[in-house]
């Protein structure tokens, strides 16, 4: 990094030199000595763009090596997990030991996506000093800030290191893997708290968690991550009236939105309601929701949902009375609030839940 950005700033004073190669002379300026000359064209800026480019290879290729040692030390050390669980008479300074370096490996790659952020932090300032140095030349940080960023070591996904090491931890702790519930009616009551964690810091979080808990693996085109896109269009009405009521935390206000999951057109659409309750009346908060195909939106929304086709299909599927009630109950408030306040898509966001 240093070398490149020293050739920044001898290619601005071969550039400041070379007017006397252009017969201008200053009287406010010496002259060049014959080794002045020889130092002033030593370096073109031909040369800063050549080592730039040396550098990102350079960071590409060392990248490229830790990243497949890594995924090669997990191959061992998933093998030596999965020895170790088929063995009758388990000693607990193997079990000690496998913890230590299955942590270790997920420190080496904390300690490389800090390599990473700190090489493209770099090329970023030596780059913004070069376009600064040389006003009268053409600025180059837009075009190599475009090629960092479809460069491998920064726009790969590494996610399925921390996934492995989510599993083998999980193994080691002797977890178990839960059932899914299938109803047509989903409901959640949570109590959750939420901290701004920076960008950079994501990992490092994600890898402290991982260590005690699971990783939660979200199925997308892909097959199976951490990290998942999520798409929300909400719904309100001119005077924005569920926005206001969830800002001033009305009792009763409710937040309705369509939501899907991962790239590309949906398939299934969820319709979420989201009911605020004061704490201090014993009430909860809750959020509830029902899955419909992408081609019934339209018909959900202006009220020409076919609500008996539906509930046939949930009979098919051996849901109870109780539950079909349930989905039926959620599915008329819904609509009902749809029409007497007038609701139509106002909002869509996507983020990106990891």
């Amino acid at each position: 990094i240093k070398i490149v950005a020293d050739s920044v700033t001898d290619s601005h004073a071969s550039i400041a030199l070379d007017g006397k190669t252009q017969g201008v002379v200053s009287l406010s300026v010496p002259s060049l000595t014959k080794s002045d000359e020889e130092f002033a064209g030593k370096y073109v800026e031909e040369d800063f763009f050549s080592k730039l480019e040396m550098n990102i290879r350079k960071v590409q290729n060392f990248t490229h090596q830790k990243v497949t040692a890594i995924r090669k030390d997990l191959a061992d050390i998933d093998a030596r997990v999965e020895a170790y669980l088929k063995t009758e008479d388990k000693s607990k300074s193997e079990l000690k030991s496998l913890k230590k370096d299955v942590s270790e490996i997920g420190t080496t790659f904390i300690r490389l996506e800090k390599f990473v952020n700190m090489n493209f932090t770099g090329f970023y300032k030596i780059l913004k000093k070069h376009d600064k140095s040389l006003p009268l030349s053409q600025p180059c940080r837009p075009f190599y800030m475009a090629r960092l960023h479809n460069q491998s070591w920064v726009r790969g996904d590494y996610s399925n290191v921390l996934v492995t090491l989510s599993r083998i931890h999980g193994s080691l702790r002797g977890d178990t893997e839960g059932k899914q519930v299938e109803s047509g009616k989903q409901d959640f009551v949570r109590s959750t708290k939420k901290y701004w964690v920076r960008v950079e810091d994501v990992s490092e979080v994600k890898h402290l968690v991982l260590q005690h808990l699971p990783v939660f693996l979200q199925k997308n085109m892909g097959g199976e991550s951490d990290s998942q896109l999520i798409n929300s269009v909400y719904l309100d009405n001119a005077q924005l009236e569920l926005y206001h009521g969830r800002l001033d935390k009305a009792p009763r206000a409710i937040a309705l939105r369509l939501r899907w999951y991962g790239t590309g057109g949906p398939g299934l659409v969820f319709v979420e309601r989201k009911t605020h309750e004061d704490s201090w009346t014993g009430d909860v908060s809750v959020k509830e929701r029902f899955a419909i195909n992408e081609s019934q939106v339209m018909e959900f929304l202006s009220g020409h949902f076919d609500l008996d086709e539906e509930e046939k299909k949930l009979v098919a599927k051996g849901q109870s009375e109780d539950q079909i009630s349930d989905w039926k109950s959620l599915v008329y408030s819904t609509i009902q609030a749809i029409n007497s306040k007038q609701l139509v898509p106002t909002l869509r966001t996507q983020c990106m839940r990891t």
